[in-house]
């Protein structure tokens, strides 16, 4: 039993190397092959001096002409003073915007529409997450009212923010058995980095086989 368990041990120490070898081979790579690399791009992408190359411009006044045309910049500012001045925001302790994206007007009435029509009434479809809580509203932007509000259990799962990623990467430090672990295991918390990588078919497919070999 020993002896079968120093092999699986073995073997996965193996895959862990190969791993390794994959994950970072690109940035073991010479100088002078990434500086030719990155000359060959600039040569197919036929690069222009920093001052010939177009101004940024600016879609702070754009305006939608197209039933599906995306929220403007304008439309998502009034999106936020809107729900800003909805009691269930006002209320809340803290809240994030997961998602704020057009609320598609029905196939329908995209159909029939013409050029030079006037558009369907504009509405943004918002998911937000209230005090632990997640909802999905409707704004009207015409009427500056939340036409709906939905809560309770939502099939799928909002955006990852910003915040929640800089969340993820700090709370392991906060447990006090995550750290000590760490320091048993001969590990300075200084080389330890938490990272918030997707858990897609890949990774759970190696957790899998590592929980195998080693549990």
């Amino acid at each position: 039993m020993d002896g079968r368990r120093k092999f699986l041990s073995f073997l996965s120490l193996l895959l862990a190397l190969f791993l390794l070898f994959v994950f970072t081979w690109n940035t073991s790579l010479p100088d002078s092959y990434n500086l030719n690399s990155a000359k060959r791009v600039a040569e197919e992408l036929e690069l222009k001096p920093h001052h010939q190359m177009r101004h940024h411009e600016s879609h702070a006044s754009d305006t939608p002409r197209h039933p599906l045309d995306p929220l403007t910049v304008q439309e998502l500012n009034r999106v936020r003073s809107i729900l800003s001045s909805h009691a269930l925001f006002r209320a809340s302790k803290s809240y994030a915007l997961h998602s704020v994206a057009l609320e598609e007007p029905p196939k329908s009435r995209v159909l029939t529409w013409r050029e030079g029509d006037p558009l369907p009434p504009r509405q943004a479809s918002v998911v937000a997450r209230l005090d632990r809580v997640s909802h999905v509203l409707t704004v009207d932007l015409e009427s500056g009212r939340v036409a709906r509000v939905d809560t309770g259990p939502l099939s799928g799962y909002p955006t990852m923010t910003i915040e929640d990623m800089n969340t993820a990467t700090l709370t392991p430090f906060l447990s006090e058995e995550f750290n000590r672990t760490l320091v048993a295991r001969g590990v300075d918390l200084k080389d330890v980095a938490c990272l918030p990588i997707s858990t897609g078919k890949k990774i759970r497919w190696l957790v899998c086989f590592l929980d195998f070999f080693w549990g």
